[in-house]
């Protein structure tokens, strides 16, 4: 099954993406140059930051985003325990103690009596934002994994914002794509992020290269109307299958549309789940057990026709 449509993107795109890329080696800039500058500058429009940073992933942006705010070994960081493994690998590699939290029903971090900790980083799961408001009063060191989220927003914040510091991904299945990943961390704090332009160069090496900044300056132009299609095919599912159970975005939130997860206690074959099992799998968190049965990912890329969708559904009817 066609789940993030890169074949189409390509097919659609290929001319142009290769001659971007190929201008790009013609220069024989590669590494830090104008393309990246352009695309930090474009971004940090998008999410209203002062500072935007290129590196070469994501997991090492939630990294460097801790490291800069002098988290290591005796600090305390919350983090939810449902979440793709780099969220708490990104925490361990500072050698800081991990603090497992329940997600609310959505997937998202539960925000309730929180424990105390030096550091909470949360992921807005599915696309989701969560309840910002809430989250900042409990006073301690935000960062936002936003890796899901790009295009999704809080009260009119853009993710992006929603933290002392956030990361995005340019992981092949998100929603701007880079056919070889990448990241850009985000931070209105000069000091931080003169910290973490220092860590990209010299001390770590995690550099997001110029022919894929260009090719993202490209497909950047595109992104508001792939979030309109994803938007698109997202309620033509709910149409569809009126009587299935959700997870949408709050009502004072705009969802990502990164993943579409649909609830059901008997999943398709052939669909995919996320996710399997949560990054604590000996300890009980009833809410995100749940999710870990119960949750299949529907397909919902922008290129999905209206009888591609027809047919998805009739498979989840049988």
């Amino acid at each position: 099954m066609n789940y993030f449509g890169l074949k189409r993107l390509y097919k659609i795109h290929k001319e142009s993406l290769t001659k971007i890329a190929s201008d790009v080696w013609a220069t024989g800039k590669v590494l830090l140059g104008p393309q990246l500058e352009e695309l930090e500058t474009n971004l940090k429009e998008l999410t209203q930051r002062k500072y935007a940073i290129g590196i070469g992933s994501a997991t090492d942006g939630i990294f460097f985003a801790l490291k800069a705010h002098g988290i290591g070994k005796d600090h305390k960081v919350i983090c939810p325990v449902l979440s793709y493994t780099a969220t708490r690998d990104a925490i361990l590699r500072t050698g800081a103690n991990i603090i497992f939290v329940d997600t609310d029903t959505k997937g998202r971090l539960n925000l309730n009596d929180l424990p105390k900790a030096d550091a909470i980083v949360y992921v807005n799961l599915y696309g989701n934002p969560l309840d910002y408001d809430k989250l900042k009063s409990y006073g301690t060191l935000i960062i936002e994994d936003a890796a899901q989220s790009m295009g999704a927003s809080y009260k009119n914040i853009p993710s992006g914002k929603l933290g002392d510091i956030s990361i995005f991904s340019f992981d092949p299945t998100k929603n701007l794509p880079c056919f070889s990943g990448g990241g850009m961390v985000f931070t209105d704090n000069e000091k931080i992020a003169e910290k973490i332009f220092k860590y990209r160069k010299g001390y770590y090496n995690s550099v997001l290269p110029e022919d894929h900044a260009a090719q993202l300056n490209y497909l950047l132009i595109h992104f508001a109307y792939w979030q309109h299609e994803r938007k698109r095919v997202a309620q033509t599912y709910f149409e569809l299958l009126p009587k299935a159970q959700f997870i949408k975005p709050d009502n004072n939130t705009v969802g990502g549309y990164q993943k579409l997860i649909m609830l059901t206690d008997k999943r398709t074959e052939g669909f995919k789940i996320h996710y399997k099992e949560t990054l604590d799998p000996t300890g009980i968190y009833p809410n995100a057990d749940q999710l870990t049965k119960t949750a299949m990912s529907l397909p919902i890329h922008p290129f999905l026709t209206y009888e591609e969708i027809e047919n998805i559904c009739l498979s989840i009817r049988q």
